[in-house]
């Protein structure tokens, strides 16, 4: 039984991805060069489908091509921006990473990957699940209020020089205590265990009604 649900799991995701539909936007190529098209896209795959029109047939474009996108949905779901990064300095651990908040000295990022077990897609979202790698919590999420991010779990990254890191329980307390230095109150509550690693929301909310950087 545990084997047919995880197998109806996988059809769903599979049968969500390839139902998205394709939406206006447009991405840079690493080189600058601005494309526009009609894209389809989720934020955990490492491509993206592009085309010039809906008649037109499509291209597929690797990760490895592309520097940032922007999904353009209109009406309330407005316009969504993804940038490329590294994860741990690999070129071949590049992932469509989501701006989450930045500090003087770090910036912090979501990275979405698939879900590989649990239940149906939700469109609610919700918070300090377990990871399924045992790397943290995350939240399960339609991101963007769009329906095209159904089945995502979504990790915190922070930038570390040229590269990015996953945020985890066994680092967040050496990572936020340099990231937020400028609040030294909220370092100290971190440090003496007051926020564990599954309250990483209300850390962060700490932090930004105490810190004067507006930064991005």
């Amino acid at each position: 039984m545990r084997r047919f649900l995880i197998f109806l799991v996988v059809l769903l995701f599979a049968a969500s991805a390839k139902a998205q539909p394709y939406v206006k936007g447009y991405y840079y190529n690493i080189s600058g060069q601005k494309i526009s098209g009609l894209i389809k896209f989720m934020p955990n795959w490492d491509y993206i489908h592009i085309k010039a029109d809906q008649n037109a047939s499509s291209d597929k474009v690797k990760i490895k091509e592309i520097s940032s996108i922007v999904m353009m949905y209109g009406g309330l779901t407005g316009t969504d921006s993804l940038t490329v990064l590294t994860e741990d300095n690999k070129e071949n651990k590049r992932y469509f990473a989501k701006f989450h908040f930045a500090t003087p000295v770090t910036k912090f990022y979501s990275k979405f990957e698939s879900v590989s077990s649990g239940g149906a897609p939700s469109m609610s979202t919700l918070s300090n699940v377990p990871s399924s790698t045992g790397g943290g919590s995350h939240s399960i999420t339609r991101w963007s209020n769009s329906s095209v991010y159904y089945g995502t779990e979504q990790l915190t990254m922070y930038t570390d020089g040229n590269t990015t890191h996953e945020l985890t329980k066994k680092n967040y307390i050496e990572v936020l205590s340099k990231a937020f230095a400028d609040v030294p109150d909220v370092v100290q509550q971190i440090q003496s265990n007051k926020y564990k690693f599954k309250q990483l929301g209300d850390i962060i909310i700490q932090y930004q009604s105490q810190s004067n950087y507006k930064g991005n």
